[in-house]
């Protein structure tokens, strides 16, 4: 991928609007900037959507809303915080155990409560989701709102929200604000009343399966109603406890957040809420206060919801113009539906009003009168599919306000940055971990894959395995009898207790969203909050946020699916009952930087599981984004036992490809068939973003090859990895000295002390390139099964010259055959004619490859295949007539790598007489048409299993074959039409694909 630029500029416009200039808002200076701000630069904002009415937070309440204004005739349009609606219910818990609840007034209560089953977090979130697909609403899941727009006549016209895509706006007449403390509102500068006096403030906190009651101030009950799944029933606890508050900024309410945390856990909790509950202190200035009783939410006018001066803007939540006792009430399940049916009729109405008197224009607040630090914001903003393409606003620059400063800021707590995090911390750095979801570990815990596969198990990664066990004795129930699972409640716990014991502090429910960057040096993180924007700043940035977020952000260069390739690991997302640890899957492809992809994996999971107690919150995603590093590690390295000056972690697996690998040593040979593991070492130069200083890049974002990741990525690797790179920025901050000043050495006598990897790191050098003995040899053994093919590619126009004289001087017609198809595949056209025969001289084609996710080892070619990739790679005419005619013996019984093969052939030599044929094999009946473009088709091509390929397979060969035949000339625009299809795909690697091929998406070539 190009270069990221950070600063970037649009013409204004979107469809049917003059728009002026997009400002920063007022309501940002506030007392948790401490007076300090940072510049958000000026930039081109996408609009996805232009709609009636906006609901922003996916509660109960909020989508109660969203469906009686569609029924009223509105277009609506959703943003949910969490990945999931029902944000309050299922979000704390505390009105799905909370005991009985009065359904019966709305059809919506009666299909979430009415069913005379146990209530499970699945059951109300499927439910809601229904509800919004079944009225055509559309919504994201994973955003926060964190600008408003306005029109000229001073109402709010619209929202920014922001998540791991960028930000993008949504413009609408009418806004329902259903976010927990009104932050819409108070984003649009809507006026409240405090009701802090400081002092204490209550908190509740609902656990389940705990046996023992909170520490300590707490005071816990329990409550009336239990989890039960599969007839098991697990207690649920409520946890009360007042603290003294001095604000409630993010920083404050975490810091009480891990405090109720730290005196409610125990061994027995298999889970817990996302959310604290608790009352905000402060009511809206509405047009007019309520007084009366709270009898029936009908009769509470609609003014009390109504701030001040904004009558298209509604706060129908607990932080409404209404006495403490009914704001209370509210929030009760019947109150929030009968409210949301009461607020959802009146912003249909207002919409209809506000579209009769037109918008002239659009803006947000001025800014004025403040001093900003050097540098600038930079963030992701990637183009998105076609058809949500409604203009562009401009926005020009803004200030955020620093929201803490640290001496390390990791970004992501998961396998790599939770023990960042510990090890920075244990070395005496100020730190901050951020995380968007509630739970610490990643993949390993949220992610439901609590077993290792391969993996270095020693180094930190056993000083975790041992506290793990040791959270609880060795005779209780959930310990784990093998050595290499655990209990995912406990290894969470652990990491987050450690955290808090070395002094660093955690924020869960934050979205990194970018980079403040001053000349080329990370000097923060940009992040999202429920309250907000900001920017929090660090001495060192650590980027474990799994697919280089932070860093493409500052304007690091990155490698991914796009134009050049679709190819990429399989993924899912878990079934989850209370007290599982190990549910892996593979059934799609999700791209985890996508929210629109998230969102569709959410609805997906949904579909897929049944009677269940949830699904997982984290995609089981193997491959992400990567960075352009200072040093890019390749399969050839690995397989070469590449050793380096300044290795920094050390890993151990197989290639656990999970899919089909694209590497030019991997179209002729794949290294094992199966479990042969091999040793590799990482340097610091594979975490370090080319032109960029103040930051390093860990886990999956790191820089190598695709087809590297499988051995690079497993956890106990990644945990170690993680520990190494906090020890390092430790220093680094202590010495006033860069990643590539510090004395690695030193570090790695502390890695090798602990068995971190090898003591042979200490005297290490590069050991390539090779001798030319090591290349003569080689190619001797080229003709027994490509052996020494690891060497002759290390340096292939060195192999190049080797294979030439083989292929001329050798008499072994193996020998020949081989080196003329690794020559093929090099790009040299010297043995076209031995490749031609050869694949002439197949009668039938030969055993193939279907994409099989789950257990996929070994080739992904057969054979044929890699002869004819190899011959088109060729480029030779004469080649064309063997890859038409193996073409012509293909249906569709036949597998995906013979479909792969052709088309890659034939669109590498670009000939138009391969059109028809390509054309004539995407007309066989079932090939075309597994496009995925809205929320319905999402559903409708949900199937049950957790591994499921088959959907996949037909989308791979339909993708190959279009892109072969537009890259061919296309025939009768079939290959374009195709590839428009999946360029407003929901699946975001099919877009990123189809829209780089089209040149929709530069970014993406």
């Amino acid at each position: 991928m190009k270069r990221r630029s950070f600063i970037k500029t649009s013409a204004m416009g979107a469809a049917g609007l003059t728009l002026s200039g997009l400002y920063s808002m007022e309501s940002r200076l506030d007392r948790f900037g401490n007076g300090r701000y940072c510049i958000q630069p000026g930039t081109g904002i996408p609009v996805i959507a232009q709609v009636d009415v906006l609901v922003a937070g996916a509660a109960l309440g909020g989508v109660s809303a969203a469906i009686t204004a569609a029924q009223s005739g509105s277009r609506v349009f959703m943003v949910g915080y969490l990945p999931y609606a029902g944000e309050d219910i299922c979000g704390t818990y505390g009105h799905l155990f909370g005991g009985p609840v009065d359904f019966r007034s709305s059809d919506l209560g009666v299909k979430l409560f009415g069913t005379g089953r146990e209530l499970s977090p699945m059951q109300i979130k499927t439910v809601l989701e229904k509800e919004l697909i079944g009225n055509n609403i559309d919504f994201l899941y994973c955003s926060y709102v964190t600008d408003v727009i306005f029109g000229n006549d001073d109402r709010p016209a619209g929202v920014i929200i922001s998540n791991r895509t960028g930000r993008q706006a949504v413009l609408c007449s009418s806004i329902v604000d259903c976010t927990r403390g009104a932050f819409v509102a108070k984003l649009a500068g809507a006026g409240f009343t405090s009701l802090h006096r400081g002092g204490n403030h209550d908190f509740r906190f609902i656990t389940i399966g705990n046996r023992s009651g909170g520490r300590p101030p707490v005071k816990t009950r329990r409550l009336p109603v239990a989890a039960t799944v599969s007839g098991k029933e697990f207690t649920v606890l409520e946890h009360v406890v007042s603290l003294p508050v001095d604000d409630f900024s993010t920083s404050s309410l975490s810091g009480i957040e891990q405090e109720i945390r730290d005196r409610t856990w125990d061994p027995d909790q298999v889970d817990s809420a996302d959310q604290l509950i608790f009352s905000r202190p402060y009511r809206l200035k509405s047009v007019e206060s309520y007084t009366g009783s709270a009898d029936n939410v009908e009769d509470i006018p609609l003014s009390a919801f109504t701030p001040e001066k904004f009558p298209t803007l509604f706060v129908p939540g607990p932080c409404a113009d209404v006495p403490s006792g009914i704001s209370e009430a509210i929030v009760l399940p019947h109150n929030q539906i009968k409210l949301g049916e009461i607020i959802g009729r009146a912003a249909s109405e207002a919409a209809r009003e506000e579209a009769r008197a037109g918008v002239a224009g659009l803006y947000t607040r001025p800014m004025k009168g403040v001093e900003y630090l050097d540098g600038v914001t930079g963030e992701i903003s990637e183009t998105l599919r076609p058809n949500l393409g409604a203009g562009r606003i401009f926005a020009e620059g803004t200030a955020l306000p620093v929201l803490g400063e640290y001496d390390v800021v990791i970004a992501g707590g998961g396998t790599a940055g939770a023990p960042a995090a510990i090890s920075s911390a244990r070395n005496g750095a100020k730190i901050l971990v951020m995380e968007y979801l509630h739970g610490l570990g990643g993949t390993g815990t949220l992610g439901l894959i609590g077993r290792y596969w391969y993996g270095h198990r020693d180094g930190f990664t056993r000083e975790i395995d041992q506290g793990v066990r040791e959270m609880a004795g060795p005779s209780h129930a959930r310990q784990k009898s093998r050595q290499d699972e655990w209990v995912v409640d406990w290894k969470m716990e652990w990491y987050r207790r450690e955290i808090r014991r070395a002094g660093g502090e955690i924020w869960f429910g934050v979205i990194a969203t970018g980079a403040f960057v001053d000349e080329g040096r990370v000097k923060g993180v940009l992040v999202a909050t429920p309250e907000g924007p900001g920017v929090v700043l660090a001495g060192q940035v650590v980027d474990s946020t799994g697919s280089a977020d932070i860093a493409i952000a500052a304007g690091a260069e990155y490698e991914y699916t796009g134009k050049s390739t679709v190819a990429v690991q399989g993924s899912g997302l878990p079934k989850v009952d209370p007290g599982d640890h190990y549910n892996n899957t593979d059934w799609t492809f999700i791209d985890d930087s996508d929210v629109f992809d998230v969102t569709r994996v959410f609805i997906s999971g949904r579909r897929k599981y049944n009677d269940v107690w949830d699904i997982g919150k984290l995609p089981q995603t193997r491959e992400r984004r990567r960075i352009k590093a200072e040093f890019m590690v390749s399969p050839v390295d690995m397989l070469n036992g590449r050793r380096y000056h300044d290795t920094i972690s050390f890993h151990k697996s197989n290639f656990d490809t999970h899919g089909y690998t694209v590497h030019p040593y991997f179209i002729i040979k794949q290294p094992d068939g199966g479990h042969v593991t091999y040793d590799v070492d990482l340097p610091l130069r594979s975490l370090l973003p080319r032109g960029l200083d103040g930051i390093i890049v860990t886990g999956l974002g790191t820089g190598a090859h695709r087809d590297a990741m499988p051995v690079i990525r497993m956890q106990p690797c990644l945990q170690n990895q993680g520990y190494a790179v906090g020890c390092l920025v430790a220093r680094m901050v202590r010495e006033g000295r860069s990643a590539r000043e510090v004395d690695i050495r030193q570090v790695q006598k502390h890695l090798v002390d602990i068995g971190h990897f090898p003591e042979r790191v200490l005297t290490d050098t590069d050991n390539m390139p090779l001798p030319d003995k090591a290349f003569s040899e080689a190619v001797s053994r080229i003709g027994n099964d490509f052996e020494g093919l690891e060497i002759l590619f290390s340096d292939p126009e060195r192999g190049k010259r080797y294979l030439e004289e083989a292929l001329g001087g050798s008499r072994d017609q193996k020998q020949r055959l081989n080196a003329a198809i690794a020559l093929g595949v090099l790009g040299s056209d010297s043995g076209w004619k031995l490749l031609a025969g050869a694949v002439d001289a197949y009668e039938k084609w030969d055993e193939g490859w279907n994409f099989t996710g789950m257990g996929q080892f070994g080739f992904s070619l057969s054979r044929l295949d890699t002869m004819i990739i190899a011959l088109g790679r060729c480029r030779r005419h004469e080649g064309l007539g063997p890859v038409i005619r193996k073409a012509g013996l293909l249906d569709t019984g036949h597998h995906f790598s013979h479909f792969r093969a052709v088309s890659v052939a034939f669109e590498t030599m670009g000939r138009r007489e391969a059109a028809p044929v390509l054309f004539g094999l995407l007309a066989m009946p079932g090939v075309s048409g597994h496009h995925v473009v809205t929320r319905t088709d999402a559903v409708r091509a949900t199937v049950p299993s957790h591994v499921d390929v088959t959907l996949r397979n037909n989308v791979l060969r339909e993708l190959h074959l279009a892109r072969a035949l537009y890259r061919c000339g296309d025939y009768y625009g079939l290959g374009r039409q195709i590839l428009e299809h999946y360029a407003n795909d929901l699946h975001g690697h099919y877009f990123r694909h189809a829209a780089g091929i089209l040149g929709l998406a530069p970014e993406f070539a």
